[in-house]
């Protein structure tokens, strides 16, 4: 039996491109307290840098994701409770957790944020907004969840004597990563992070519990 073969006379072989083996160094300053938030291109350095106190909570801007972060670099807590009564939640006895430092979604306070496809999970969250920059009554706030969908997050808050009590909503940019909430004036949006196809890493000050 013979066996034979041709080959196509339109096979070319691959030429990759020359490999740029320049090596580039680049220093990163976030502050001797861990205070700022450098956001950077491998391309072309550092891209923006914003204060850690600016902000409390992180979501995910995507249109399918569901994830609430902590600011850990503020030294924030964090426990959800399992009442869904803003003007009574019980804040007694809680047992402070805070985010992973891993940065994954199903590792944080907020956890699973939806109890269903179509329904937020309706449990109260108090937050610790961090000792350091924050004293008083304005340390500590109350969150529920209230809808989830893909183009916002609604949010309600108080602090835990049930004053400054709002509904907030954040909507979702997909040009961005994430997008930044403080609980500043009332609550607000806040500029941190530039646009996601402008960086590549981001240097900042976090915890890690043992």
């Amino acid at each position: 039996m013979l066996f034979a073969s041709c080959e196509k006379d339109n096979d070319k072989a691959i030429v990759l491109p020359p490999i740029d083996t320049t090596l580039l160094t680049m220093q990163v300053n976030i502050g001797v307290n861990y205070d700022t938030v450098v956001f950077v291109s491998l391309t072309s350095g550092v891209v923006k840098s914003s204060a850690v106190k600016d902000f409390d909570l992180a979501f995910d801007a995507a249109p399918e994701s569901k994830n609430i972060f902590l600011n850990t670099g503020k030294y924030m807590f964090a426990w959800r409770t399992q009442c869904t009564d803003m003007m009574n939640t019980d804040t007694t006895g809680l047992n402070w957790l805070t985010d992973s430092d891993n940065m994954l979604g199903d590792s944080t306070v907020f956890g699973n944020n939806m109890i269903s496809n179509y329904n937020a999970n309706p449990n109260i969250v108090v937050i610790d907004r961090g000792k350091f920059n924050h004293i008083g009554s304005d340390r500590y706030r109350k969150v529920q969840v209230v809808s989830i969908d893909s183009v916002s997050y609604t949010i309600r808050y108080s602090k835990l004597n049930n004053t400054d009590y709002h509904e907030f909503v954040v909507m979702r940019d997909n040009a961005y990563s994430q997008v930044y909430f403080s609980f500043d004036n009332g609550g607000k949006m806040v500029n941190i992070a530039p646009l996601k196809n402008q960086w590549d890493m981001m240097f900042t000050g976090y915890m890690h519990t043992y």
